[in-house]
């Protein structure tokens, strides 16, 4: 038995399938560029993306013809979100958290609740870099776009969904939205409503390791796979490198490099505090991001210099 294992990027993606065992099997990857059409702007096209997940599953797939792929899991970075149809096709290329649009809806939003009553939810302060400012502003200047889409889905949970997954967001990239409560476990009413975004339009929250579906017939014929391979909720990378570290007690933390460095340490418990509030405020010389686990493990990450 085997499993594969799908880690999306800001440049790239990879495929992984690995034994029982840990060990690798085989591995491929595939760059895919940043789009920016104006100065700040910085964006995703999904359809690009989702081809190069298709490629590196293939390619992984020459070097390993032996063993039969049980489940497939999905890891991928926060914040970007896709604009799906019912069909599950992206309506719009995806604003990344570095893209500067979002500025105006988080000052509405802090006008509005404030960081501190964020903080205690979401267990961040606000930022424009989350989700949910970035939709505020799909919603005022593409309201077209906005009206036409079915599902706002993280990139793992987006990848899933092509694969033949129901549309679900698991809690570690839900966290990454600044709409999710972290403490319930539930998208929060009170931030939605404040940003006038409908809840309906967000996939369920699961837990990561929860089965998600299986593959659909259509892609497995595609990719000579079985359709009966399980579909796994996986999880924002960070936490998911946390948990790959062994980083799953207090005191303990892993320091990764990409296209950001994420220094990501352990907690017995979520962090919710003032002092927190004033580690991750914007006036903070570094660029501090925080994501929690169902394990707990909160993440922390900063702008690569």
């Amino acid at each position: 038995m085997s499993l594969l294992g799908l880690d999306i990027g800001t440049s790239g993606c990879k495929a992984t399938i690995i034994d029982e065992e840990g060990n690798v099997l085989a591995q491929a990857y595939q760059e895919y560029s940043l789009i920016s059409s104006q100065p700040g702007w910085q964006e995703l096209e999904p359809e690009r993306v989702w081809s190069s997940v298709k490629y590196v599953i293939a390619q992984s797939l020459i070097d390993h013809t032996d063993d039969e792929i049980k489940a497939i899991g999905v890891s991928s970075f926060g914040e970007a979100t896709v604009a799906v149809d019912r069909d599950g096709h992206s309506l719009c290329n995806s604003m990344i958290y570095i893209d500067i649009r979002g500025q105006a809806e988080a000052e509405e939003l802090k006008s509005k609740l404030g960081d501190e009553k964020v903080l205690g939810i979401t267990g961040t302060t606000i930022q424009p870099m989350y989700s949910i400012c970035k939709i505020m502003w799909l919603k005022k200047n593409r309201p077209e776009v906005y009206q036409k889409t079915w599902k706002f889905l993280l990139f793992a949970d987006y990848i899933l969904f092509r694969l033949g997954a129901r549309a679900a967001t698991d809690y570690s990239l839900a966290a990454r939205t600044m709409a999710f409560n972290i403490v319930r476990k539930e998208w929060s009413m009170e931030i939605l409503d404040c940003a006038g975004i409908d809840a309906e339009k967000f996939g369920d929250p699961v837990q990561s390791g929860t089965p998600v579906g299986h593959l659909s017939t259509l892609l497995a014929e595609e990719l000579g796979l079985s359709d009966n391979i399980l579909l796994v909720a996986g999880g924002h990378d960070q936490p998911c490198a946390a948990l790959g570290a062994g980083v799953i007690h207090a005191n303990l933390a892993v320091d990764g490099l990409g296209t950001t460095e994420c220094i990501t340490p352990a907690f017995d418990r979520p962090i919710l505090t003032d002092a927190m509030s004033k580690i991750i405020s914007p006036a903070c010389p570094m660029l501090f991001r925080i994501c929690m686990l169902p394990a707990r493990v909160h993440i922390y990450q900063r702008q690569r210099p």
